[in-house]
């Protein structure tokens, strides 16, 4: 990345002195042909009476004055290398504003080209920071179980689960990101998502029931969309288990599911923890996870990747939250 980069900026700076050594020699064109046709600049006694003969006072003037022509020419001649000098002038001038002014326009179009190139390097930085930072947990934690194994005469149930628990958040964290790198796209079929959704809350009715928690789902009949199935079951399945995960024992989550004129809605309600209002425009970002999550397991990466799919079919959602209150996370989707 960092050689793209370097790349990037020298063929930026390439192409901002050609298009300077462009102007330069079109301006030097330029004042040579001023150059050229100031050669010669004396008027003559024909020129003085073709311009003079536009203007029939001035022609008959001239006529009558005829001994003064010597006069006249001279006139004519400082008249005609003034003009040549202010076009001279003018040229020059010009060629400097153009000079500049490609200069400018050469700098801004190589920054505002810069940007998103810098933006992604900034971004893939943060990444794998963050990844870094996210897989050394479960690996030291693992580290430590193993030494311990290694250690004991008699194989510790509880190690093992703990070995077990952080295996599985490795091999979660090491899926969402082969998700969320990914950058190939199956083709889209048209999916029934009314049959979808009621399998997937069918699917998740275990993991709720373990905190005795209702899934209350309603959706309109033959809702369908060209998109690919796997994205659907992955993005409502993301958004439910969220709103299990951090909802109290005993409680409902509602997921509604409605078809407008181009749109469909996904809506899941909970009664959970909530998410503190100047940590919203985070949700979504690669590993982030709200301050109050506590020790509640989890990935940050959940969010990234419903985030994600909803863009990649030009959607949009909004998340509104009250601490201690719940959450409420509506997705739409073009039909």
């Amino acid at each position: 990345m960092i050689d793209a980069l370097k790349k990037t900026r020298k063929n930026f700076t390439a192409t901002i002195i050609a298009s300077i050594v462009i102007i330069i020699s079109l301006s030097l064109i330029i004042l040579q042909i001023v150059n050229i046709t100031t050669i010669g600049s004396s008027a003559t006694s024909n020129e003085v009476r073709n311009a003079a003969a536009k203007h029939s006072a001035l022609s008959e003037y001239i006529v009558d004055q005829s001994e003064y022509e010597a006069h006249f020419i001279t006139l004519a001649s400082a008249v005609k290398e003034e003009e040549q000098q202010r076009l001279s002038t003018a040229l020059m001038v010009t060629s400097i504003v153009l000079l500049v002014a490609g200069g400018i326009i050469a700098y801004i179009v190589a920054k505002l080209l810069m940007k998103p190139v810098e933006e992604a390097y900034a971004s893939q930085e943060r990444f794998i920071q963050d990844a870094a930072h996210e897989l050394r947990n479960p690996l030291a934690a693992m580290s430590v179980t193993l030494q311990q194994v290694k250690t004991s005469k008699d194989v510790d149930e509880e190690l093992l689960q703990t070995f077990r628990r952080q295996t599985r958040r490795l091999v979660a964290i090491n899926e969402d990101l082969l998700f969320i790198e990914k950058s190939q796209k199956l083709d889209p079929q048209e999916c029934n998502l009314s049959e979808l959704i009621e399998e997937i809350i069918e699917e998740l009715q275990p993991i709720a029931s373990r905190k005795k928690i209702k899934l209350n789902l309603k959706t309109e009949a033959d809702i369908s969309k060209r998109m690919v199935s796997t994205d659907y079951v992955r993005m409502v399945k993301n958004i439910v288990e969220n709103a299990i995960k951090y909802s109290p024992r005993s409680s409902i989550v509602y997921i509604n599911q409605v078809k407008t004129k181009n749109t469909v809605h996904i809506t899941v309600k909970d009664s959970g923890i909530g998410i503190p209002a100047d940590e919203l425009a985070h949700i979504g970002e690669r590993f982030y996870r709200a301050k109050n999550v506590g020790t509640i397991e989890g990935t940050g990466l959940g969010f990234a990747i419903v985030a994600k799919i909803i863009r990649s079919y030009h959607g949009s959602f909004e998340i509104s939250s009250k601490l201690g209150k719940g959450t409420t996370v509506t997705v739409n989707l073009p039909s």
